[in-house]
């Protein structure tokens, strides 16, 4: 150990040393560069003087011409550009567009998203500042913004968990107006959608304040830092002040501002004002309580806001924008999903039926006739259009070839399962070898349906290996969900069109 701890000594001496050389080259090098361009001066100014009066003028005027054109390429370059939305931005825009459309000729309703983009143009257009405020239930939020804003309209509950939606509020900052908006916290009823409301109000604002009245639980701490994702201004404020002395609330505030500056967050203090009881003593002796109303101390988030504002909305749009558009394709990547899988549902569906349909005449589960017959690649052409993927890729006779292995090992395992689940429903237990080998088959065309829709969903295209992968964990699994959905599909069949008498003993009809 010591000699390691030399070594690095070392190695660390020899390193300072050659930067130490280094810098003394630097520095020669330097000096004799200015040297040399001084000398140059100097004759240039000496050629200069012997020239006849009117080329002394030209030349001077030639020089100030060049210094005025490197002046101005070096402001240019030096001088921040102007924000402006990304071509990427405006492309996305329009590729959003072509998906809702996509959606709706699918039949799926895209009036949200298709408002969310009138909204997106309104505020863009609007020159209004956005400010959302954020918060914990009865965090204060409500009572701040009647603070900052007496007009304000939202209900304050003590109860805790009043704002059901977003309420909105005109103030004019600086000359600027601005609309805050009070945003449900996480922690009410229906958690989950305030939640997703939450984040997409963050996205349209210019803005976010999350307002606390103590210091930040593990929760509080996870919601502020996903509002520092969106690249916002973000105002961290500590409400009720007054429940703290002053040595308290410095050292809380100071820890908060440690704790969230590498984020970007600025920590401020107020006091959205509260009423306390107090004891008055009457002259004959009487008490009673009274309410006092104590006012609001709302400075340093005014002149936070009032900085903000100076600087205009423009200066935070082109975050805002990508932001939005960023929240809205996550919506509408969960819609695709959401229809993508209820497509899948009935073409699994579908096909489960017709094997079963063809196995009323089957002896047993498993054979060629359908792992690799027309009807399996028939579903996997169909889940594969579904996906808009390629299904040459996939190779299905090599799907169905290990598939069919697959099931050949699971098919006592698959007969088993079937038997059992009969065995629970009266009146189909009953019918005998070809309802269960009916069932059976039900199992292999869901697991294989549904195993071939998670693996192009997840992976985003025809992947053989992850097919087969989940085909096997999910064959001859006894999970209930699937056989309620098979033995019903059972129960239409035999309700359409009964059995024979050659099904019900397990022969051929």
């Amino acid at each position: 150990m010591h000699w390691k701890r030399g070594n690095m000594a070392l190695a660390a001496s020899i390193i300072r040393r050659g930067l130490a050389v280094l810098a003394v080259l630097g520095t020669l090098m330097g000096g004799y560069f200015l040297l040399q361009v001084g000398r140059e001066l100097l004759a240039f100014w000496a050629q200069l003087q012997a020239l006849p009066g009117w080329l002394q003028w030209l030349a001077g005027l030639l020089m100030a011409v060049l210094a005025g054109v490197g002046a101005m390429l070096l402001w240019v370059l030096l001088t921040p550009a102007k924000q402006r939305i990304a071509p990427s931005q405006v492309l996305d825009r329009k590729a959003i567009e072509g998906r809702l459309a996509q959606l709706e000729a699918m039949g799926s309703d895209t009036s949200a998203w298709r408002h969310e983009l009138t909204e997106l143009d309104k505020r863009a257009s609007s020159g209004r500042l956005y400010v959302a405020f954020h918060g914990d239930i009865s965090s204060g939020k409500t009572r701040l913004l009647k603070a900052l804003v007496p007009s304000h309209e939202g209900t304050v509950d003590v109860r805790g968990g009043s704002t059901e939606r977003v309420h909105y509020a005109e103030a004019l900052i600086a000359a600027q107006p601005v609309l805050l908006a009070d945003v449900p916290g996480r922690q009410q009823v229906h958690g989950e959608r305030h939640a997703v409301l939450a984040e997409d109000e963050a996205a349209r604002a210019h803005v976010l304040v999350y307002v606390a009245d103590a210091d930040l639980t593990r929760t509080q701490d996870a919601d502020l830092r996903i509002l520092a994702r969106f690249d916002r201004p973000l105002l961290l404020v500590l409400n009720k002040q007054d429940r703290y002395d002053r040595n308290e609330r410095e050292a809380l505030r100071r820890n908060l501002q440690v704790r969230y500056a590498p984020l970007g967050i600025e920590t401020l203090a107020v006091s959205a004002g509260f009423t306390e009881q107090v004891t008055k003593e009457w002259p004959d002796g009487r008490r009673s309580v009274v309410e006092r109303q104590q006012p609001a101390e709302v400075s340093e988030l005014q002149r936070a806001l009032l900085a903000i504002a100076g600087e205009g909305p423009q200066r935070f749009e082109v975050g805002r924008q990508h932001a939005t558009v960023a929240q809205l394709d996550s919506h509408i990547v969960a819609q695709e999903r959401e229809v993508r899988d209820q497509a899948a549902e009935r073409i699994v569906s579908r096909y489960t039926r017709r094997a079963m349909v063809a196995a009323m005449a089957s002896v047993a589960p498993g054979t060629d006739l359908l792992l690799q017959g027309a009807l399996a690649t028939a579903l996997a052409k169909e889940l594969a259009a579904l996906h808009r993927l390629r299904l040459r890729d996939l190779d299905v006779d090599a799907l169905m070839s290990q598939a069919s292995r697959i099931v050949r090992t699971r098919t006592g395992i698959v007969l088993a399962i079937a038997g059992n689940a009969l065995k629970a429903f009266p009146g189909i237990g009953t019918l005998g070898g070809g309802v269960m080998h009916a069932v059976a088959y039900g199992l292999i065309f869901d697991s294989l349906g549904r195993s071939m829709n998670r693996a192009f969903a997840d992976t985003g295209e025809c992947d053989r290996s992850a097919t087969l992968a989940a085909f096997e964990a999910s064959l001859g699994q006894d999970s209930g969900a699937q056989l309620t959905r098979v033995t019903g599909m059972v129960r239409q069949l035999l309700d359409a069109e009964p059995p024979s008498p050659a099904s019900r003993l397990g022969g051929k009809s």
